[in-house]
């Protein structure tokens, strides 16, 4: 072999040695990378949806209160007849919208418990953990607690029946009437079947926070003065404490602890004063549901058969929200998550009445050069109708210096095709 060869052999060893030792750092870095991403995940804790200042006085003294008459929290007992009066006091007037919940599950910390993990999918699923709500939703005319246990739910369950069996109300639901008719707003009696889905949602998803956040885990004693079997809810707690080095942080995650398990609580006592009905004739797995009354008790996730109860429950609540959203009731629209429906008809009337809706919705939907301009376009529409605090309780527009120029410079906006209506099928 030649002394060139020999050489070239040589070079070309180093390079192959050389590139897989960059290739192994670079896989090695990639994985530090993931377990820092994941260390920061165990603790992290989000911002709440409502800014401090959008919190009336009246309502900062009735939380007051509740954290008087009822903290610490003991989940393995009944609150106290005065809490109970506390709490009647403080979640009338809250929002529906802020009922986001979340945990820290032993170890493995921040759990969002919009998906339960008891049944997927099927449990806990609210809307409010899936849709962008923030500082910019909690303005004007909102729906409250007041409004959904307003003493009407019995004539709004026979309301609920009656236009369960309207054919042209019923048809909101199909695909071939995709768009909103405002017309029908009245006939369908859309706030009320907003009303009676935001009912049927909160007590679902309270009835298994509630049983999921009692749970006692006896493998966890021995614990320092605990006089009870320690519960989620209680290793919650001591998480927080443990991990979370930030005060500010640690006193956010607190709150949404404390206040995530007495709403819950709360909203279990209101639910079980009433029944509930489902749409007759929905099948799912054994189960086909009929127009008898319900009792909420009967729901908590015992055993695996209540995956089937579970689910025609969702899907009473999904088809009645959609059916108030698509008869123009306001509420109904900004609470719908746009996943289940792809018509885009409807999608279209949306951006036309709400257009910040959908450019929240869809600058939320990664992290694209095209994502970050929807915020932007957010973010002005926010600044104009609102006000500049507000849009920046929700965008940083230092981040966003390039798209908001982008956009104040008549920049095109790209939408998804199931956005965007074509000529031709708007004249269809």
């Amino acid at each position: 072999m030649s002394y060139c060869k020999i050489v070239l052999c040589f070079f070309s060893l180093l390079v192959a040695i050389t590139g897989g030792i960059t290739e192994e750092q670079e896989e090695e870095e990639v994985i530090l990378s993931s377990a820092d991403a994941h260390a920061k995940y165990r603790v992290h804790v989000p911002a709440n949806p409502i800014h401090e200042s959008q919190v009336p006085e009246t309502q900062l003294k009735a939380w007051k209160n509740v954290l008087n008459q009822c903290t610490p929290v003991i989940t393995n007992q009944e609150l106290s007849e005065s809490c109970i009066s506390a709490l009647d006091e403080y979640f009338p007037s809250e929002p529906v919208w802020d009922n986001r919940m979340y945990y820290y599950r032993g170890s493995l910390g921040y759990r969002n418990l919009n998906r339960g993990h008891l049944f997927g999918d099927f449990t806990d699923r609210d809307r409010a953990g899936s849709l962008p709500f923030s500082s910019a939703d909690f303005l004007g005319d909102i729906p409250r607690w007041r409004d959904i246990f307003d003493g009407n739910i019995e004539q709004r369950t026979s309301r609920f029946l009656q236009i369960v069996n309207d054919e042209t109300c019923m048809d909101r639901v199909s695909s071939k009437n995709k768009g909103i008719d405002k017309n029908l707003a009245s006939r369908c009696a859309a706030r009320e079947l907003y009303k009676y889905s935001a009912y049927l949602d909160a007590c679902s998803s309270a009835t298994h926070r509630l049983h999921q956040l009692q749970i006692e885990r006896p493998h966890e004693l021995p614990w320092k003065h605990v006089e009870h079997i320690p519960t989620d809810y209680d290793i919650s707690i001591k998480f927080i404490r443990r991990e979370i080095e930030n005060p500010e942080s640690r006193a956010i995650a607190t709150r949404s602890m404390q206040r995530g398990y007495l709403l819950a609580y709360w909203t279990v006592q209101q639910c079980e004063l009433h029944d509930y009905v489902l749409i007759p004739g929905l099948t799912h797995g054994t189960k086909t549901s009929g127009t008898h009354a319900l009792k909420w008790e009967n729901l908590v996730p015992r055993r695996s058969s209540k995956r089937d109860d579970i689910k025609l429950l969702d899907q009473t609540s999904q088809r009645i929200l959609k059916i108030a959203a698509k008869s123009g009731d306001e509420w109904a629209i900004r609470s719908f998550d746009f996943r289940y429906s792809r018509g885009k008809e409807f999608r279209s009337d949306v951006h036309k009445e709400y257009p910040i809706l959908t450019h929240r919705w869809l600058g939320s939907r990664g992290k694209t050069e095209n994502a970050r301009r929807h915020q932007a376009k957010a973010y002005l529409l926010l600044k104009e109708t609102a006000s500049e605090e507000i849009a920046r309780l929700e965008y940083d527009p230092n981040d966003l210096s390039e798209a908001i120029l982008y956009i104040l410079d008549g920049g095109e906006l790209n939408y998804p095709p199931t956005w965007v209506e074509t000529p031709v099928e708007q004249l269809q």
